[in-house]
């Protein structure tokens, strides 16, 4: 990544976060309700049987909502679980399976569930911002690239309509999402 790229994707990653910051709770309430309503509508998510989705940061998107639909339809619910600089992939089936764990983010609290990213037939990934081709920029590790190299089925990225942005500076290594769901 050239100097100029790094420094681009820095400050688009900076306002964003700063814009996200700055919602007001009752708009961002009706956000995660609208999102949430438009994830369990979609063809992809109706159909699919293991699903993979993050556990928000208090900032994000939430997907708690979303995840105990989940549950009560019946799919495998499958989180990830930092483990060094990647992200290991675990099956759940209770809120209580869950512990904060790095960052701060709730994780699996048990190592022994390893689902591999093959079986999992929808990613709902999370990101600070997006832009109109499905790339986004997370917060500058890379894990969520890493993972969905290996991926091959639907992805989603849930953002805030704040956080779409006109153009990401892409690079080689960045995966780009199917479709991006928002409030609007």
């Amino acid at each position: 990544m050239t100097r100029e790229q790094h420094s681009a994707k820095s400050v688009l990653r900076r306002r964003t976060q700063d814009r996200r910051h700055l919602m007001r709770v009752d708009d961002k309430k009706r956000a995660n309700y609208s999102i949430a309503d438009a994830v369990l509508k979609r063809s992809e998510i109706l159909h699919a049987q293991t699903i993979c989705i993050y556990l928000p940061l208090p900032e994000e998107v939430d997907t708690k909502p979303i995840i105990e639909e989940f549950f009560r339809l019946k799919k495998t619910v499958v989180v990830p679980k930092v483990s060094g600089d990647r992200l290991e992939l675990h099956e759940i089936s209770s809120f209580s399976d869950l512990a904060p764990g790095a960052f701060g983010v709730l994780e699996p609290n048990f190592h022994d569930t390893f689902v591999s990213a093959s079986s999992v037939d929808v990613f709902i990934v999370p990101g600070v911002a997006f832009d109109k081709k499905g790339y986004r920029i997370g917060y500058g590790r890379g894990y969520y690239d890493k993972l969905l190299k290996e991926f091959n089925g639907k992805t989603i990225g849930l953002a805030f309509s704040l956080q779409i942005v006109n153009k990401i500076p892409k690079e080689e290594h960045d995966i780009r999402v199917d479709k991006v769901i928002t409030e609007g």
